[in-house]
């Protein structure tokens, strides 16, 4: 394998733990299929439901806009767990993005990129997705994964973020213009509806409207946003498609809501850490626009806000 690799590719190889080499080796996953930050956080981008079809369980295919992720820590070992980038492709399910903090154990993971997935419960991949199946039994979030979240220097909600936008403008409901450019619609869920401007003033934190309304890329007649070159995206054009697709004004924000739901993914308060074990991210979510997560809504503005306590920390993270 490494014969074939460019250097770069053999350094990101060698950064790998054990079991994501073993998905290439066994030709789950290619190099290309990895990202890396230099702190520790890994993705793979081959869907989770690719390996969970590969290992013969049913209903994969409900996963496929999930992937594995983990941190390295401090003594070299590695903590995964699952992330959701959903861009509402089929027109029936709102864009979405979450990130657990629940970990996996290493061997479902080994099972899994080695075909041997069906043995066990698949819960055991998918748990941080899917915690309705704990009924009480709320799980803490994995330390190492938590204390990289909470760490504003953090550089794997920025990948995420950068990833998110990838698929995007790859797979999000689109149409081509006579002069090139590409229009990007935002459906509300499974009613199959587009929405309008008048949804996401509804729907967004007023700060976050103000933010869309005033971005050059968003058409506030039609409520779409155009970009000019899809493999190119300008800055604005990131932050109006990223806005109306996880409600984060820019990739800070992104971030910064991660951080936010690590800080309380290991509170005592099973209510709160219900609802903080995952960071889910979407239109329609906010507290403060009749969202059901009423336990943090007065911290919201935290993190959707240039003048929140969360974004101002991941600002002065990056910019040192």
């Amino acid at each position: 394998l490494a014969s074939v690799m460019t250097e770069e590719q053999k350094k990101l190889y060698n950064q790998l733990p054990a079991e994501f080499q073993d998905a290439i080796k066994n030709g789950y996953a290619s190099i290309n299929d990895f990202k890396a930050t230099d702190d520790g956080f890994i993705v793979c981008m081959v869907p989770l439901s690719e390996f969970m079809k590969a290992s013969g369980v049913e209903n994969a295919k409900f996963y496929n806009e999930q992937y594995l992720y983990c941190v390295k820590d401090k003594n070299g070992k590695y903590s995964y767990s699952t992330c959701k980038l959903r861009v509402g492709e089929e027109k029936k399910e709102g864009a979405s993005v979450s990130v657990s903090f629940v970990g996996i154990d290493k061997k479902y993971i080994q099972d899994l990129v080695n075909g041997k997935g069906a043995e066990y419960p698949y819960k055991n991949v998918v748990q941080g997705t899917e915690l309705g199946q704990y009924g009480e039994a709320i799980p803490f979030g994995d330390k190492v994964l938590v204390d990289y979240f909470k760490n504003p220097k953090s550089e794997g909600g920025y990948l995420l973020s950068d990833l998110y936008m990838e698929k995007v403008v790859e797979l999000a409901p689109s149409h081509v213009n006579s002069d090139g450019t590409f229009s990007y619609e935002s459906y509300i869920g499974e009613s199959k509806n587009i929405r309008s401007d008048a949804d996401f003033q509804r729907e967004l934190l007023d700060s976050e409207y103000e933010e869309l309304k005033n971005n050059p890329a968003y058409d506030s007649d039609s409520g779409i946003v155009t970009v000019k070159d899809k493999n190119n995206l300008t800055p604005s054009e990131y932050r109006a498609l990223l806005l109306v697709h996880s409600a984060n004004i820019d990739s800070t924000s992104f971030a910064a809501e991660i951080q936010f739901h690590a800080d309380y993914a290991r509170t005592e308060l099973a209510l709160v850490r219900e609802h903080a074990i995952v960071a889910d991210m979407s239109v329609g979510e906010s507290a403060n626009k009749g969202g059901d997560h009423l336990w943090y809504h007065l911290k919201e503005e935290g993190y959707k806000s240039k003048e929140g306590e969360y974004y101002k920390e991941q600002e002065e993270g990056h910019n040192n």
